[in-house]
């Protein structure tokens, strides 16, 4: 085998390494934790963009765009995994990053944005916001992976 076909599959190797630690982390959230949520997105996600990816490299449709954007989702989840690990993360910032409490936090913020979603929340309401962003966050990655 030469060099380049052994870095290649290394590299594969490494992906399905990250996204199977992923794909474990998710389940074993939506089994042991009392809030479910976050895991059942992280996992609807991780899904979604899976075949939305596979679809494209199959039927030939991928481009150096679909490679670079499957590059930086992999880096993500390796920092993901970095985090995870040294503690800087753990099941309660991920509960808590996901909750409808979080918005107060989101809405206070300043800086790009941060007028828009102070309207939209006062507008709406808390608990409609944060209804509202969760159908549109499972619409994002059904839409991609039908188109």
């Amino acid at each position: 085998m030469s060099l380049d076909l052994i870095i290649i599959y290394l590299v594969i190797f490494l992906v399905l390494m990250s996204v199977f630690f992923w794909q474990f982390i998710l389940i074993r959230g939506i089994v042991s934790r009392k809030i479910k949520l976050p895991y059942i997105w992280g996992l609807y996600f991780s899904i979604s963009y899976i075949f939305f990816f596979s679809k494209r490299i199959i039927t030939d449709t991928a481009t150096d765009r679909t490679m670079n954007i499957i590059g930086i989702l992999f880096l993500i989840m390796l920092w993901g995994i970095y985090r995870l690990w040294s503690g800087k993360m753990s099941w309660e910032t991920i509960e808590k990053s996901w909750s409808i409490d979080a918005l107060d936090n989101l809405s206070q913020v300043k800086g790009k944005g941060a007028g828009l979603t102070q309207y939209i929340v006062k507008t709406f309401g808390k608990r409609n916001t944060y209804y509202a962003s969760i159908i549109i966050i499972f619409t994002f990655p059904l839409a991609c992976f039908v188109l």
